[in-house]
């Protein structure tokens, strides 16, 4: 039922752990859980409050297994950065990690009779006070979706030093409310 990192990839985490990490984590809410799994999951990962969603539990794991100026880049809903239960996820990432890029799908349906609202982060396992990630929120699956790179550069935009903050992350866009 365990997957015992430290035994398969031995020799990755005794040199720091992995260059790069892409993940989907599983999209499994709170209710679905028994009570002795979040127990477990309160008692490992600080992220997991008894009501998330178990995919904080993956940013966090992914944390831990990446070396120290690695990427990760991952596809998860975007909940975490508007429910009270993402305060603890976005805390950490704000003071161990940097965003470099955050593409928000909202709402937008990208998967048929689906409703995830996806969001695709990327980023390294450094804190860089001098760097600002790009910040893209798409509204729209018109073009240049799904070129993301054509994407990111057209509708993005520069986020400052008050965007990501703690558990406060004002990602909307300026002049718009914070998450």
């Amino acid at each position: 039922p365990y997957f015992l990192w430290h035994l398969f990839f031995q020799d990755v985490l005794e040199r720091g752990g992995f260059d790069v990490i892409v993940q989907n984590p599983p999209y499994l809410r709170h209710e679905k859980l028994a009570p002795d799994s979040k127990r477990q999951l309160k008692g490992v990962y600080s992220c997991y409050s008894g009501q998330s969603d178990i995919y904080v539990c993956f940013y966090q794991q992914a944390l831990r297994l990446l070396r120290r100026g690695g990427t990760l880049s991952i596809i998860s809903s975007n909940k975490w950065l508007r429910g009270d239960y993402g305060k603890r996820l976005k805390r950490l990432m704000s003071e161990e990690f940097s965003v470099r890029t955050l593409l928000d799908f909202g709402e937008l349906q990208l998967f048929k009779g689906v409703s995830t609202f996806p969001l695709i982060l990327i980023g390294e396992n450094v804190r860089d006070e001098r760097h600002f990630p790009r910040i893209v929120n798409v509204r729209s699956l018109d073009p240049p979706y799904p070129n993301i790179n054509q994407l990111i550069q057209g509708n993005g935009w520069d986020a400052d030093e008050t965007t990501i903050t703690g558990h406060s992350w004002h990602i909307a866009g300026p002049g718009v409310g914070r998450f």
